[in-house]
């Protein structure tokens, strides 16, 4: 699911985008 360094997936910028919108 989530990529880390390499790997711009839907699934990683979700991820960050919820951790900064917390």
């Amino acid at each position: 699911m989530i990529g880390g360094c390499c790997g711009t997936t839907p699934d990683h910028i979700r991820y960050i985008a919820q951790k900064i919108s917390r």
